[in-house]
């Protein structure tokens, strides 16, 4: 048996943000804590956030594409 579970609500923006959101298992849920959120426990699968910040991009500002 695999120590590792599946990520709950799959599709939910959770899952990429970058404040990372933190699983709370009991014996028959599972529930995603976010730290930022007013909610703690925001109703999963959530499509969209006013606190969510994207993972951080592989390019800086300084580093933008000449034209």
């Amino acid at each position: 048996m695999s120590s590792e579970r599946a990520l709950p609500w799959a599709t939910s923006l959770c899952h990429r943000c970058a404040v990372g959101p933190r699983f709370v298992h009991t014996q028959t849920s599972t529930f995603i804590l976010c730290p930022v959120h007013p909610n703690k426990y925001p109703p999963q699968p959530v499509q969209s956030c006013a606190y969510f910040k994207p993972p951080c991009a592989s390019v800086s500002e300084d580093d933008e594409p000449q034209s």
